[in-house]
């Protein structure tokens, strides 16, 4: 409810606000789990990270009438 309004403190928790002129009509969230690489593939790479497979947390929602989730 509060990113579709444009509330100031939850937009601060973006890097970049890709919604500033237009609020979202739905969100969803997902989980991304990260790990550290090992030395070789950090010094292979330079990757300090490796990524799996996101998982849902939130389903894509609106915000209906009564300021409550309609999946």
């Amino acid at each position: 409810q509060r990113l579709k309004e444009g509330s100031q403190p939850v937009e601060n928790l973006l890097a970049h606000n890709p919604f500033a002129d237009n609020p979202p009509q739905y969100i969803r969230a997902r989980i991304q789990n990260y790990e550290f690489t090992d030395f070789s593939v950090w010094r292979k790479t330079g990757d300090f990270w490796e990524t799996g497979p996101s998982q849902v947390y939130f389903s894509p929602a609106s915000v209906g009438r009564n300021n409550t989730f309609e999946r």
